[in-house]
Parts: structure tokens; C-alpha cells; sequence
């Protein structure tokens, strides 16, 4: 007993400090850390676990060193692990383990170097292998039948074919009772014997030549030649490096977990080697960084892998799009040499562990590579395949990911942002160019050809000649280019996405040097072309200078134009063989319905009359109190609306969107304390002011007293610039009311149900109870939260400008497929708001179908049985009060049945008890994930599709309904009959926010609420889907009710008392039809 308490009790070891430091300091909490163990322990692998694996090592490495290949070709003379699976960080789902196997001396002479003779040799030999080790495999072991044996390309270099093992079988022997396959392909690289290297390394550097006159006609340097052949002399050193550092006691483990790391964050954002792109940054990259960053003491030793992590960001974040060429730090040997590499290469003719000359070897790689990380010899670049693209890119998301991580935020989910958020990647751009197939470029490497062709071929020639022309003709207006080529796009399809600056993208001018500054002004020119000009400006300086004045109404589309502009003129890509997504709706306007450049237009003539308009209430000064505030309230005035902005007057449409506006005035103690009176006195408040506006200012008004809130509470619509704006009164003093009146009936259905009759009461209290609170809520909507609602998303779309359309897109989406009545504007607005703002390393977005591809996969993948959806349109920070306030409405909301709970930080939580249900939500979630995985093609292939891929987005799936209701379009009606004037607008006769369909489901609901799922988009298709359960008069009687009485009948042959029916499916559908009158056109039985 004392020994376990003097366990328990003694000092903490270092390790254990160091743990807590780190929790403390740099995790800054326990869930933080919490979540990166798990993480680690998630992704890798037991390695003590994979006996299948490692016997199957063994029979490939038996196989490959026995094999006949005839007596000219000698099998190969040895075979080893090279990759990370010794050093055990391997990550999961695409586990490799990498052999590299020897090429016999006698298959190649010192001097195959030259014109491509290694290249050939090293490709036929690893064909004649891949046939004869598959023949081997299948004689050795029933457990390698459905073996597949296959070439393929080296990183994505077709160029350099490797072997590729996977679907071995299971081992013969169990492992604890059970016989388990390996989950690993075994990949097969040709190395040279490291030994006795057969080339001189300083033969293969950077500035040497070696495709040669007469055969290849090249006199420049070839420089990816070279490192691909000399890739094969060092990769056999690259484990014992990689190995005795992740073996380290100092460092070993965190070593291990910031590669491990590092892995996940690479393959989360789509920057890593596996996402199927050649050039992108591997796992062999991010490691020896890890170990220079240890070596060269940027960390220390004695750190966690979180922090090594950390300061990975912060090296790629630094070293910014185009890093400067640098040696890497890697530890050493007792003679200087690095360890592993340093003896092959002193073999190789490398005569001292530190380069006589470092500024010439660093000034050769930057001529040389994109990318240089060069080992401390000078003599081989790691980094030789990375693009200046995937660099630049990887850099940017790095310094995206520090921002998450410096400055965390209660509502911003640090952890799920760098490690576990699988946003596809195609949504991390602002718009997308897709050229397939490529045309003839020879045109654009005139002089070049046989240089491009061996040293990478066109597609890496053409591919970074777009990424330097497009950098820097865009300038501020991209603040990334990431050009792709190849791989999981086709081996004919140059790919390019465009990260786009909100402010900049939209500029109508590219400055140019003065028209003295000589050179600077030539390369101007000829840059530019045809487009260039000479220009004098306001402040009198004469520049060069690029006008897109054509697009000056337009301005969304010049990036497109700048693109194909350079692509054509250096690149010679023609405008036709382009297809580029759309960065505004304007591309896709027949899908969502909407004229998107029109509807703008409209906000915007309709944002200042809305300004007028409160100007002219606030100065009016003959009302008996004083209007105090006027605050907007309407989704169209924030270009948020599910619908189109309807104008009085438009043809011979009678029909018009009310544009809310709230109205206060001034404080006073003379409003009435009984809710009717409130009525009476609001009412005589607007026709006081109608008089007004039409005797002094010529204004129609005209009083609705059937508008928002209790007892027909009245709104003022008023004819405004060819708008009508709906005018409502709000006083704090009426929601007060409406609250006491609230709990008084509480209180007093509280005390009936004391009496005898306690179960009726009950259900009584209940329906009164539920009438006042919601129109409580109603009230509140109206008055209070809708203004501040449009307040704030003004505000959130200044550091969000793709918000509206986005908005739009995404309403447009739920309209389509009739959820619009499921799901209120403003939680739609909130989901929009939260997808934007959320996904922090993926950046802001400034077009709205990436933005939409956001949204739809937060819809499809958000947990909203367990988490509640917190937004914050405002800016300020969030109180940690506010949020647990939210997270314990969350769960009462819960108790109550709410399948969905929304929330602003700031305004409180958005709940609907009824909408959407649990059968809508789980149809919502289906739908989302279906049009996410199909946007996210469409936006990939440049939005250049089949009209079918987009009608399958917006338009809705028929086959989930039993029953679809065609309606009208728009309603025209006609002026008043014996009118003279055909075109002259008669107020009165105006309707203002008249929807029939919904007043037609609203009809529908209370009567068949409880035997159909009804759904409304806002368009002209009403979709009902029948519940099964319902209907069948065996699984539920129902009595013979009034408002069923003439589509049902009795159930006979039940053993009932003749109360129960059965429901008439064919008298339903006349119902719905008679319901309707001349608005349906058709009923549709699916």
C-alpha cells in the first residue's frame, strides 16, 4: 500500500512536465489535445499487427530476387524497404509499403545517362518484371490468385513506371484466431545499386546538358532529367535519413506525430500527393522539413508534435508562393556527411560534404526547379517534381490554417478546420478553368520542342508557363493560381483554379510603368499585346495601361476575359476550347430561375427608394408623436429573396413584393394597455400617415388591416419609385402584452387542471397556450427580428460579398425541390452564413456555386441530431454566456421535437417546432449530399455539363412523391374591368405579397396534414407524398370527421363500431382540384 501511494504522490518525470506545458500553452485546451491524440491513434496503424503484411513482404522480396528473366536480363540484385513504413507513419486510407529493388550493374553502362538511354532501359526492365513476378506470385500461393500486378507511374510520372501489388489475400497463418489480409499495396521501385553508383552525381546537376546534339538537338540544360535519373542513386538513402531520425529518443515521437500530422492536413485540403495531381507536396517533402526545422534548432528537440506541426505551417506559410532556394539542415555522420545520402553521393564523385561554392549551387537550382530544398551537399534537390503551383498553393492554406489556429474563436472549430472537414477542393476556389482536349501548343514553345518534350513533356511545360502567365497577369486580382495537369483530370485536361480578392477581381483598369520608364514599358507591351495602350489619368500621369472598359456593366466577368486573353496570347489555348465557371448566377440563370442581373438592378433602385423613403418618414413633423427609426425588414432589400422582386405596373401584373419596413415612434406613456385598442390606435397612426403622405408628398398608401400579428394587426403599403414598400408599427409595448398574455394563460390552465375534468383542460391549456405563443413568435418575427436580421446580413456581406447570391442559389435549391415552406428564409440565410464563414482554411469564397457546393455539403454532413448550428452574422466576439445559453435552449428544443436548431449568436435561436419534421430533414440531407456530389463534378469540369447535370440539382425528383399539383404561373390580373387606361396602375386593385400557391397549401395542410407530407418550393409544382400508416384504415382508425367526410368512406368488414374509414384517393385528388379552382392546371397520380 505505501508503494502505491509513494507511485502516485512522487515527482513528475520531465516527460510529464512537458505533456502538462504543452496542454497548458500550446494546445491551449484538453479537448484540443484530446482530439489530436485521437486523430493520431485514428489514422495510423498497429504496426505490431501486421503479420500479413510483412509475410507477404517476404514472399515478394523471395519472388522478385528468384525470378528467370532470361540470360541476358539478371533478376535484380537486391531488394529493400525505402518508403514510411518502417519509419511507421504510415497514414490510413491509402497505406503503401515501398521496396526498393537494385538494378544489376549489368543492365546499365556509365554512360546511359545521356539521351534518354536509362530512361528506356529502366522501363523495359520494370515491364519484364511486372509479367514475370505476377506469373511467380500466382505459383507461389493460393493466397495470391487475385493478386493484381500492374505498372504505374512513379508519383504520377508516367515517364518513371514503378510495380504496384495490391489484393493480396489473407496470410495462412491467423493472427489471435482470425486470417487477416493486408490492407497495404506493395509498390516496387528500380533503384541503382547505391554501392557502386554507376553515374557521377556532378554529371546529373542542374546546369549539365545531357540530351545532346545530333539525337536531341538541345544546347541548354536539362535539369528534371537529370534529378529524375539521380532519384534513383539517393532514394536508397532516404530511409536510414528518415529512419534514425524518427528512431531518435530526443525527438523520435514527435517527429513521428507532426508527419503523421502533417499527412492529414496535406490530404484534408487537397495539397498532398494523393489527391491524384503529379508536382503536388509528398509525405517525403513534409518530413525532411520536419527534421531540418529539429536540425537547424527553429524548434526544440524536446517538443511535441503539435508544435513541430505548428512550425511546419509556419515555414510554408513564410516562404510565401515563390520560395527562395535553401539547403536543408539534416543531421550528419562523424565525417560531416549527411546520414544515408552522404555515402552514396561521396561514392558518386561528390567530393565534400559542404559545396565549395553555395551562392552558384543555390543560383543554379533557381534556374533549374520550380521548388529547391537541396540536401547540404548541393548536389541533389528533393523537391525537383513539386510545381511552383502546388508550392504556392500549399503555402496559401498554410497561412489560412495559422489564422485558424491564432486566433480561435468559440464558434470556429480549430481541430475539425485543419484535420477533419472533408470540403472537396473544387469548393475552395472562385471559379474553375477546364481546357480538355488540349489543343496544338507547339505554336507557344516555338524554338523549344525538343526541350519541352524530354525534359517533362508539354503538359508540365504548358501547365507552369500558365501558372507564371496567369500569376501575373491577374495580379491582385487572384490571391492564388493553382494550376493542375493531368492525373485525376486526364492526361489531355489542363485544369486551373482561381482563389479571387473580393475588392480587386473586379477592377476595370491594370496599371501599368509610365510611359518614360523604357524597358519596363516594352515588357509591358509585349506582355499584354494587342491590349496595351497609352493612357493619361485624372492625376495627369501617362501610363500603360490594360482597359476592360467592355465589361464596365459587367465587371464579374473580366477575370474571364483577362484568362482567355492570356491564354491565347502566350499559351495558344483558343477562347472556344475554355470552359470556365461562372463567378456570378448570370451562367446559370435558367436553373435557378432568376434574371440575376435584373433582380440587382431592382435591389438596388429598391435600396434607395428605401433610403428616400425613411428620410421622407423621418422628416414628417404632423403625426402626434414623431417616427423615431425606420429599419428595413424584407429579404429583397438584403438581394436575399427566395422570390423575384415583383414592381407594381410590370405589364399587366397586379401583383407586388411588399418590402417591409419597421417604423417606431417616439417613446410615450399614452399607449393603450388592452391589445385591441393597440390595434385601433396603430391603425389610426398609418391612416393618419397615409393622409399625409398622399396630400404633402403625392404618395398612394394604402391600409391593410389584414397584415402581420394579432387580431388583423394593420401595415401601411405605400407606393414608392415603383416599389411598394409594406409598412409595420412596432412598439416594445405590444410584445410586453402579448408575453403577460402568455403567462396568464398559462397560469390559469394551471389552475384548471386541479379540477375533475384534468385531462380535458390539459389538451384545452395546451392549443391556447400554443395559439398565444405563437402568435408571440409571429409578432416578434416581424418587428424585431427580421430588421435586425436584414441589419446584419448588410453587414456580413461586406466581408462576404458572395453571400447573397449564394443565398439565392441555395433558396433557389430548396425552392426546386419544394422545401422552401420546410425550411424559413431566414434559417436558410443562416445555414448560407455559416457555410461561408465556417470552413476558415478554405478562405473566402466571392462566387456563389462554390459557395453553394459549401452550403450543400454542410447540409449533408452537419450532425443535427447532437450539435446545434451556431452563427455569427456580427462581427464582435461571441460571450462564452451567449453560447452555453444556446447550447442549453439547444436541449430543450431537443425534449420538444425540433429535428433542426438554428441559431444566431447574437439575435438568439431561430426554432420551428412543426418544420421541417424528421421525415424532411432526413429527405433534406439525402437531397443535399446527392446535388453536393454532383455540383462538386460540375464545378470541376468548369461548369462546361449537360443541362440534365444542372436540372438534377434544382429541379425536383419526382420519384420521392405520390402526387404532384401543376399550378398557374404568376397570377395576371387584368385593371379593374371598364378602366380606359390600360396601363395606368389602380393601388387598391394592387395585391401585395399575394401567393396563391402557398395560401392553396396552406388550405391543403389543415386537411391533410396528418395523412400527407406536403411540400412547397414557391414555384408552380405542390408535391405530396402520402403516409402510408395513415391511410390504411387497418393500422388506425379514424373517425368520420366533417372535413373528410366527402373523400372518405366507411371501412367495411371492420370490427368497429362504424366510425372508421378508409381514405378515397381518387376523392382527395377531385378535393384538391375543387380546392384550387382555376390556379391548378393539373393532378398528377405518380
Amino acid at each position: 500500500m505505501a508503494e502505491k501511494e509513494e507511485e502516485e504522490f512522487k515527482v513528475p518525470t520531465r516527460k510529464e512536465l512537458e505533456k502538462l506545458r504543452n496542454t497548458k500553452q500550446l494546445f491551449k485546451s484538453n479537448l484540443f489535445k484530446m482530439q489530436v491524440d485521437e486523430l493520431l491513434a485514428a489514422v495510423t496503424i498497429d504496426y505490431d499487427r501486421t503479420q500479413a503484411t510483412k509475410s507477404a513482404l517476404f514472399d515478394v522480396r523471395a519472388a522478385l530476387l528468384d525470378l528467370e528473366l532470361g540470360p541476358l536480363t539478371p533478376p535484380p540484385t537486391d531488394a529493400n524497404l525505402v518508403g514510411s513504413f518502417l519509419t511507421q507513419t504510415c497514414v490510413k486510407p491509402a497505406l503503401n509499403v515501398d521496396i526498393g529493388f537494385v538494378i544489376p550493374p549489368a543492365m546499365v553502362i556509365p554512360k546511359d545517362y545521356v539521351n534518354n538511354r536509362y530512361p528506356s532501359t529502366r522501363a523495359a526492365y520494370v515491364a519484364q518484371i511486372a509479367t514475370a513476378l505476377a506469373a511467380a506470385l500466382r505459383a507461389k500461393s493460393k493466397r495470391y490468385a487475385k493478386t493484381k500486378v500492374q505498372t504505374v507511374g512513379f508519383a504520377g510520372d508516367e515517364t518513371k513506371p514503378i510495380i504496384a501489388i495490391s489484393h493480396i489475400g489473407p496470410d495462412t497463418e491467423s493472427f489471435e484466431g482470425k486470417k487477416v489480409a493486408t490492407p497495404f499495396t506493395i509498390k516496387l521501385i528500380p533503384v541503382l545499386d547505391s554501392a557502386a553508383p554507376v553515374f557521377e552525381a556532378r554529371k546529373l546537376g542542374p546546369a549539365r546538358n545531357n540530351l545532346r546534339k545530333p539525337h536531341f538537338g538541345l544546347s541548354t540544360a536539362t535539369p528534371l532529367y537529370n534529378a529524375a535519373i539521380l532519384e534513383d542513386l539517393i532514394l536508397p538513402g532516404q530511409l536510414p535519413l528518415l529512419h534514425a531520425a524518427t528512431s531518435s529518443d530526443t525527438y523520435g515521437d514527435a517527429l513521428r506525430g507532426a508527419i503523421v500530422l502533417a499527412k492529414v492536413w496535406l490530404a484534408k485540403h487537397g495539397q498532398g500527393a494523393g489527391c491524384g495531381v503529379p508536382g503536388r507536396l509528398a509525405g517525403l517533402h513534409v518530413s525532411l522539413i520536419l527534421l531540418h526545422l529539429l536540425i537547424s534548432r527553429k524548434v526544440p528537440r524536446s517538443t511535441s508534435s503539435y508544435l513541430l506541426f505548428k512550425a511546419l505551417l509556419e515555414f510554408l506559410a513564410a516562404a510565401g508562393p515563390e520560395p527562395q532556394p535553401m539547403f536543408l539542415a539534416l543531421p550528419v555522420d562523424d565525417d560531416g556527411w549527411p546520414l544515408g545520402i552522404g555515402p552514396i553521393l561521396s561514392k558518386a564523385g561528390v567530393k565534400s560534404p559542404v559545396p565549395a561554392e553555395p551562392d552558384a549551387v543555390l543560383l543554379a537550382a533557381g534556374a533549374g526547379y520550380d521548388v529547391s530544398l537541396l540536401d547540404p551537399t548541393g548536389s541533389y534537390n528533393f523537391a525537383w517534381r513539386v510545381s511552383a503551383s502546388a508550392w504556392s498553393s500549399a503555402s496559401w492554406t498554410a497561412q489560412r490554417s495559422l489564422a485558424v489556429l491564432e486566433q480561435p474563436s468559440l464558434l470556429v472549430d480549430a481541430f475539425a478546420s485543419l484535420f477533419a472537414r472533408d470540403l472537396p477542393a473544387v469548393a475552395t476556389f472562385d471559379t474553375i478553368i477546364r481546357i480538355h482536349p488540349l489543343p496544338d501548343v507547339a505554336d507557344a514553345f516555338a524554338g523549344e520542342e525538343s526541350r519541352v518534350t524530354h525534359e517533362g513533356g508539354f503538359a508540365r511545360a504548358l501547365a507552369s508557363r500558365a501558372h507564371s502567365v496567369l500569376t501575373r497577369g491577374l495580379g491582385k486580382r487572384a490571391v492564388g493560381v493553382d494550376v493542375q495537369m493531368g492525373g485525376s483530370h486526364g492526361p489531355d485536361t489542363l485544369w486551373i483554379g482561381l482563389r479571387l480578392a473580393p475588392l480587386h477581381s473586379i477592377g476595370i483598369v491594370d496599371m501599368g510603368p509610365s510611359a518614360d520608364s523604357g524597358e519596363l514599358a516594352e515588357a509591358f507591351r509585349a506582355f499584354w499585346g494587342a491590349k496595351a495602350e497609352l493612357r493619361r489619368f485624372v492625376d495627369g500621369s501617362i501610363c500603360e495601361a490594360v482597359v476592360w472598359s467592355k465589361y464596365e456593366n459587367h465587371q464579374e466577368a473580366i477575370v474571364g476575359a483577362v484568362v482567355k486573353h492570356l491564354l491565347k496570347l502566350h499559351c495558344s489555348i483558343p477562347r472556344k476550347t475554355l470552359a470556365m465557371l461562372p463567378v456570378e448566377l448570370g451562367g446559370v440563370e435558367p436553373h435557378t430561375r432568376r434574371d440575376w442581373h435584373g433582380y440587382i438592378g431592382d435591389v438596388k433602385a429598391a435600396r434607395k427608394a428605401a433610403q428616400e423613403l425613411s428620410t421622407l418618414l423621418l422628416g414628417i413633423t404632423s403625426l402626434p408623436l414623431d417616427i423615431s427609426s425606420v429599419r428595413p425588414a424584407s429579404p429583397a432589400l438584403t438581394a436575399t429573396s427566395a422570390g423575384p422582386l415583383l414592381k407594381p405596373g410590370d405589364g399587366r401584373i397586379l401583383v407586388a413584393t411588399g418590402l417591409e419596413m419597421v417604423i417606431q415612434f417616439r417613446a410615450s406613456a399614452h399607449w393603450p394597455s388592452d391589445l385591441v385598442a393597440f390595434q385601433a390606435m396603430k391603425a389610426g397612426f398609418l391612416i393618419k400617415l397615409a393622409q399625409t403622405l398622399q396630400v404633402r408628398h403625392g404618395l398612394s398608401a394604402v391600409l391593410d388591416s389584414n397584415g402581420h400579428g394579432p387580431m388583423g394587426a394593420p401595415v401601411l403599403d405605400v407606393f414608392f419609385a415603383d416599389f411598394v414598400f409594406r409598412l409595420v408599427i412596432h412598439h416594445p409595448h405590444e410584445i410586453a402584452m402579448l408575453q403577460q398574455r402568455v403567462d396568464a394563460i398559462r397560469s390559469r390552465s394551471a389552475q384548471t387542471m386541479l379540477g375533475d375534468d384534468a385531462d380535458e383542460a390539459d389538451a384545452t391549456a395546451d392549443v391556447a397556450v400554443a395559439a398565444a405563443e405563437a402568435e408571440l413568435a409571429a409578432v416578434t418575427e416581424v418587428q424585431e427580428r427580421a430588421p435586425e436580421h436584414a441589419a446584419a446580413l448588410d453587414a456580413f456581406t461586406t466581408s462576404h460579398p458572395a453571400f447573397p447570391a449564394t443565398a439565392v442559389a441555395f433558396k433557389a435549391w430548396l425552392a426546386g425541390h419544394c422545401f422552401s415552406a420546410s425550411l424559413p428564409s431566414r434559417a436558410a440565410d443562416l445555414i448560407v452564413a455559416y457555410a461561408l464563414d465556417q470552413w476558415s482554411v478554405a478562405g473566402m469564397t466571392v462566387s456563389p456555386l462554390p459557395g453553394l457546393l459549401r452550403v450543400l455539403h454542410l447540409v449533408a454532413n452537419f450532425d443535427w441530431e447532437l450539435d446545434p448550428l451556431i452563427v455569427r452574422l456580427a462581427a464582435d466576439d461571441i460571450a462564452v454566456g451567449n453560447i452555453n445559453d444556446l447550447y442549453a435552449a439547444f436541449k430543450v428544443a431537443r425534449a420538444d421535437g425540433v429535428v433542426m436548431f438554428i441559431a444566431d449568436a447574437s439575435a438568439g435561436p431561430l426554432v420551428t417546432l412543426n418544420a421541417p419534421t424528421s421525415t424532411e430533414l432526413a429527405r433534406l440531407v439525402r437531397l443535399a449530399k446527392a446535388s453536393a456530389h454532383l455540383l462538386a463534378k460540375i464545378v470541376e469540369h468548369g461548369g462546361h455539363v449537360r443541362p440534365a447535370w444542372w436540372d438534377a440539382i434544382f429541379n425536383l425528383q419526382l420519384a420521392d412523391f405520390d402526387l404532384i399539383v401543376t399550378l398557374k404561373n404568376a397570377p395576371k390580373l387584368k385593371a379593374a374591368t371598364g378602366s380606359k387606361y390600360k396601363n395606368l396602375v389602380n393601388e387598391e386593385d394592387t395585391l401585395v405579397n399575394f401567393e396563391p400557391g402557398a395560401w392553396l397549401v396552406r388550405q391543403l395542410q389543415a386537411r391533410y396534414s396528418e395523412l400527407a407530407t406536403i411540400c412547397y418550393g414557391g414555384r408552380d409544382i405542390i408535391a405530396i407524398a402520402w403516409r402510408t400508416d395513415q391511410l390504411a384504415a387497418t393500422s388506425r382508425l379514424r373517425p368520420l370527421e366533417p372535413v373528410a367526410a366527402f373523400n372518405s368512406a366507411p371501412a367495411a368488414g371492420l370490427a368497429s363500431s362504424g366510425d372508421a374509414v378508409v381514405f378515397d384517393i381518387v376523392g382527395m385528388v377531385a378535393d384538391i382540384k375543387a380546392l384550387g379552382g382555376d390556379l391548378v392546371t393539373d393532378v398528377t397520380l405518380l
